[in-house]
């Protein structure tokens, strides 16, 4: 199966785009087989027109889709889930909290786009919200369902035909949108399912206003799109949807991944995407010179901002094994053993 030339996924532009450097290295494309046809890394364009950043060429959306539907982006999950909470609760904590504060919402309805294992669902379910997700990978579903008691969650993709059993406060998404091979398709289903004057959440990787070189990592066969506010506020104008807010910080103001968190409302009013281009010539000097910049002058910091992390990991492992001190034992065993996986 051949990867193609694609138009710019948001202004549909199939001219000329200008060609981007990105690392040599791409760890997820020996995981698609066929779908890259022996290549050995992704190709990046910033497109001539509109200078969204997205993979070109690449796979079909629907090679794409039916790809993410059999489950086969991520490994089985061969851990105790109860530690699985434990390692990823705060990165989604921090969504949740941005959510709530952002829209003044304390208590409503949520639905999560791409929700994993409902990490997310979980701490909005713990503050009293309805929950509801899609996700398509089966594993992940079930854990949502047995471990954290979401029964709201269903397999299968985010696209047009997104719904849910009733029309909710929040849409969100945690590194999801660069999944995503049909933006167009998911953004339709997001109006579909959100109420009038509700909100639009997304947590997604970015090249721009980078503290490390993760941003051009994230450039890689797994991922399609690179936003920023722009282009988001781009891809969302049409379908009625208006920028409330944005951050390339977490509420530390360190960061390990280079991160865009975008906040939206629903008002209904379509509106021209063409207001929110961006110079082509710009990102692309922006990719290929400025970001690399960056990532030297910001090392120092992310070091530091990483050894914090290794560290609160490691408290956490040892407090996960305080209190559950016979999961834990199996769990060292297992890894002793050779039969727990990633």
């Amino acid at each position: 199966m051949s990867i193609t030339l694609v138009p710019c996924p948001l202004c549909d532009f199939d001219g000329a785009m200008l060609p981007l450097d990105i690392s040599d290295e791409d760890a997820h494309i020996r995981d698609y087989g066929e779908l890259y046809a022996g290549r050995s890394k992704s190709e990046w364009k910033a497109c001539g027109r509109c200078g969204f950043v997205h993979q070109n060429p690449r796979p079909s959306a629907e090679a794409l889709n039916e790809f993410y539907a059999r489950g086969s982006y991520h490994a089985p999950l061969r851990v105790d889930p109860h530690l699985v909470l434990w390692m990823h609760r705060g990165a989604y904590s921090d969504n949740v909290e941005a959510v709530t504060k952002g829209t003044g919402l304390q208590r409503g309805s949520v639905l999560d786009l791409g929700c994993g294992y409902g990490i997310a669902l979980g701490e909005f379910k713990k503050l009293g919200w309805t929950c509801y997700g899609v996700e398509p990978d089966s594993g992940r579903v079930a854990f949502a369902h047995e471990t954290l008691g979401i029964a709201g969650v269903r397999c299968g993709l985010a696209d047009e035909q997104l719904s849910a059993p009733e029309r909710v406060d929040v849409v969100i998404s945690h590194h999801a949108f660069e999944h995503f091979a049909d933006l167009k398709s998911v953004m339709r289903g997001v109006r579909n399912v959100v109420k009038p004057g509700g909100y639009f959440f997304a947590r997604i990787p970015t090249y721009f206003k980078n503290r490390s070189r993760m941003s051009i990592l994230y450039m890689n066969s797994g991922h399609y799109s690179m936003f920023t506010h722009e282009s988001m506020s781009q891809l969302l104008a049409p379908y009625g949807f208006e920028h409330v807010a944005h951050s390339y910080l977490n509420k530390s103001g360190i960061d390990l991944t280079d991160d865009l968190l975008y906040l939206a409302r629903y008002t209904g009013v379509e509106r021209d995407p063409r207001q929110f281009y961006q110079s082509p010539a710009a990102v692309q000097r922006y990719v290929n010179h400025t970001n690399p910049v960056r990532s030297r002058v910001f090392a120092p910091v992310y070091a530091l901002a990483y050894k914090r992390l290794a560290e609160r990991l490691r408290l956490n492992i040892i407090r996960y094994g305080v209190e559950h001190p016979f999961r834990f034992g199996r769990l060292v065993a297992d890894r002793l053993t050779g039969r727990a996986g990633a």
